[in-house]
């Protein structure tokens, strides 16, 4: 018996929910869970399990335990006990680049890292390891929650950070965060595969994706990404020389000298931006975690292909309440910025994908939008 890696020392549960604590079993064994004066004790059989604990207030700290036991159902056959578990707030953090933007980059990231710490701040980082192989299980077994002290948290994501701090501020519980992002993502990429291919405008993801690694060798796909790395590689030094020259360059001045970014990466059957790849190597290693809900931002790499994005948006949402086993799980989407800066003009394409992000939200239940339109800035 195996519970999943986000269980672990330190870690957060939903206060006032239900929880759900799952793992994996190679054999039909019986399981028990405690917590405080909650046991729960159940038959599973061998592959996936699952076990529902009753709803439970915020407090801490407690002693979270669990037990397989052998035929009999009274010799313990293997135990996992873990430390300094809270019920507080859990939310979910989840998307593309500006979700993904570390701390330690944030305006005000250094101060915060030199001042706060917050052991009732807590959070846990999904891996980005793109497949599912040996490689992937060997560091998934290496997760654990991480209480905020110490600078600890350079590379946690800034949004969700100040956003934890303000609402600890708030409400004085414990508050955990689930970072679960990869910048530059698709919306396609966080989709079940059942999910995405139920729409026309879906299977056109898997329809181009299939057609761009048509006979891709593997050694041909790791060719081309050490060909694209060095392209950034590359760019960044250009681009880092240029602006300890001048550090109020302008974009248009830094383009002209850097060049523009590299992108995107080559596409491959290992590649994270493939269509449902982070829902199997992210998603679906959390679910069924429970939460208060999920903030999410991401449109930019969807904007060249807006006509596709509501409908799949709305599928999203839908499936985030599905996989969470939550049907009024609440989620929280993040309008995209203007580009730049205030003063820039914007893009048509962001703008439509704003006007489909806002359309979504009002399309589906349990779902709010966040209005960002003046945050954008050039980096």
């Amino acid at each position: 018996m195996r519970p999943a890696a986000i269980f672990s020392d330190h870690m957060v549960l939903q206060g006032g929910k239900k929880c759900f604590v799952f793992g994996e079993s190679e054999v039909d064994e019986i399981i028990e869970v405690s917590i405080d004066d909650i046991k729960v004790k159940e038959k599973v059989t061998a592959g996936k399990w699952k076990i529902e604990l009753p709803e439970h207030g915020y407090g801490g700290p407690y002693t979270f335990i669990i037990r397989s036991f052998s035929g009999d159902g009274e010799s313990v056959s293997s135990e996992y006990s873990f430390e300094d578990v809270f019920y507080g707030e859990v939310w979910i953090v989840n998307g593309q680049s500006n979700i993904e933007f570390e701390l330690q980059n944030a305006d005000g990231g250094e101060k915060e890292l030199a001042e706060a710490s917050f052991s009732d701040i807590r959070y846990f980082k999904s891996i980005k390891t793109p497949v599912i192989d040996e490689a992937f299980l060997e560091e998934e077994k290496k997760l654990s929650w991480k209480r905020l002290e110490n600078g600890n948290f350079r590379d946690i994501s800034g949004v969700g950070y100040f956003f934890a701090k303000k609402l600890h501020e708030k409400l004085g519980v414990t508050v955990g965060m689930v970072d679960c992002y990869q910048g530059g993502t698709s919306v396609s990429c966080w989709l079940s595969k059942e999910r995405l291919s139920s729409h026309p405008e879906g299977m056109l993801y898997l329809e181009e994706f299939e057609e761009s690694v048509k006979n891709q060798t593997e050694d041909e796909y790791e060719r081309h990404l050490r060909e694209y790395n060095k392209m950034v590689e590359t760019h960044l030094a250009l681009a880092a020389k240029a602006k300890e020259q001048n550090p109020n360059i302008t974009p248009e001045e830094l383009s002209a000298q850097a060049g523009d970014y590299p992108w995107p990466p080559p596409m491959g059957l290992r590649s994270a931006f493939r269509p449902c790849g982070l829902f199997y190597t992210m998603i679906e290693r959390i679910t069924p975690f429970a939460s208060k809900g999920i903030i999410y931002y991401q449109g930019e790499e969807d904007s060249p292909k807006s006509e596709r994005y509501k409908v799949l948006l709305k599928e999203l949402i839908s499936e985030f309440k599905d996989v969470f086993l939550d049907k009024e799980l609440p989620v929280v989407i993040i309008q995209l910025p203007m580009f730049i800066s205030r003063n820039t003009e914007d893009f048509r394409d962001w703008a439509l994908i704003r006007e489909a992000q806002e359309e979504a939200v009002n399309e589906s239940q349990d779902a709010s939008l966040v209005s960002i339109i003046d945050c954008g800035e050039f980096d």
